[in-house]
């Protein structure tokens, strides 16, 4: 990692604080009247049971999900590869103007006020959130490399017992987390399963993170490899 001085670090700080605070700026309208504003707009399409599709996908849990990826719901191939996780500025998007911020999808939708989308996604949120993708094991599936950790993900990064998304591990910069699996009896038996050499010769230094099975390295700007720990070699 190439060393980065004080003033871009701050900028950094500031850019992702900016960034986490978007993500929630958008949902402060009013529950009760959102959920009547729902129940006039939307409800004759989607119900708000986990599972029960109507003519359009359920929007319970919708928060945090991924467009398109509701269990026995067939999308429009447009919705399916949007890749857009639905948070408040992307659901306000949606429902000013369904076919703009998706084109191609079937669903027809523009909410011109912007109280009145406020309100929707007020009463959306009070639904809940995604579940994890993960495996029968309870650790999340491997990303793809590419592939990056959501805007909640990161927000609750230091309580995350699978992933270290941050050099300091969360927002907090307490580079803490529990762990049961080493122990003062069993950490003299620790040994190494993977060795990267990196191919950089200047001094560097290098924050691992960890996403979803796979660890990063970064030696340069155009050189981040991952590192699968069952194969051992970058990705």
């Amino acid at each position: 990692m190439n060393k980065i001085n004080c003033a871009q670090l701050g900028h950094l700080a500031l850019a992702i604080t900016a960034m986490a605070i978007s993500q929630y700026s958008h949902a402060v309208g009013n529950i009760d009247t959102g959920t009547t504003s729902f129940e006039n707009q939307c409800s004759i399409c989607h119900t708000t049971i986990v599972g029960k599709n109507g003519f359009g996908p359920s929007l319970a849990e919708i928060f945090w999900r991924r467009a398109g990826s509701v269990p026995n719901y067939k999308y429009t191939s447009a919705m399916a590869n949007t890749g857009l996780i639905c948070d408040s500025p992307t659901l306000d998007a949606f429902l000013a103007s369904s076919t703009v911020k998706v084109p191609g999808t079937v669903m027809s939708v523009s909410i011109t006020d912007a109280s009145t989308r406020a309100n929707i996604i007020a009463y959306l949120a009070t639904l809940g959130t995604a579940a994890a993708d993960a495996t029968t094991s309870g650790v999340p599936r491997a990303a793809s490399i590419g592939g990056g950790p959501t805007g909640d993900e990161l927000l609750r990064a230091s309580t995350d017992p699978h992933n270290w998304l941050y050099a300091s591990k969360g927002y907090e910069g307490q580079r803490y987390a529990p762990s049961t699996q080493i122990t003062v009896a069993n950490a003299v038996h620790l040994r190494p399963v993977c060795i990267y050499r990196s191919e950089t010769i200047p001094s560097m230094q290098s924050s691992p993170l960890v996403y979803r099975g796979t660890m990063y390295l970064t030696f340069s700007q155009v050189h981040s490899p991952g590192l699968n720990p069952s194969l051992s070699d970058p990705q």
